[in-house]
């Protein structure tokens, strides 16, 4: 029962509200030893195209690859949550420059560019990011996902497989 409570079903990471208990944990940790942390949104370029042209398990089997992708491509300390659909949120701990979260987008965009079969076709998924700052953005875990967002759309704007910080 607490494994469907807090974790997505599809790709065994935390869902919303696991999240929302470990952005409690990490931003109560980056206040006590004057550290930042990130909020990235990271969403698939072009995943409808995987679903309507592969079908809704390729689509599936892509999420599980995308998941794994990222949860590798960051330190075991930190979180990789689904949002939904085809969104991941990762909270980045203890940070001491803007830059370090930049770096981490940086290498999942690209990983997450790496071409992969999918059920018996190669694709190259993509991803853009978006990332909101705590404390400089916000402080509160709706509001830097809603700045995230704004990132992430702003991302998407500038032609895809790239990352935006909240405000850029």
């Amino acid at each position: 029962m607490r494994a469907m409570a807090y974790q997505d079903a599809l790709t065994g990471l935390p869902n919303r509200a696991l999240l929302a208990d470990r952005f409690a944990v990490t931003s109560a940790q980056a206040r006590r030893h004057g550290h930042m942390l990130a909020v990235l949104m990271l969403d698939l370029d072009d995943f409808k195209r995987v679903n309507d042209t592969l079908g809704h398990d390729a689509g599936d089997r892509l999420l599980a690859h995308a998941a794994e992708v990222i949860r590798h491509g960051v330190r075991e300390s930190d979180t990789v949550a689904r949002f939904g659909g085809d969104e991941f949120v990762v909270l980045l701990g203890e940070l001491h420059h803007f830059a370090e979260a930049g770096m981490v987008a940086q290498k999942l965009v690209a990983r997450l560019c790496e071409p992969v079969t999918i059920a018996g076709h190669a694709t190259e998924p993509g991803a853009s990011i978006g990332i909101a700052m705590w404390p400089e953005h916000g402080i509160e875990l709706g509001e830097l996902l809603r700045l995230a967002d704004q990132g992430l759309y702003a991302a998407k704007a500038s032609g895809k497989r790239t990352y935006r910080y909240y405000g850029e």
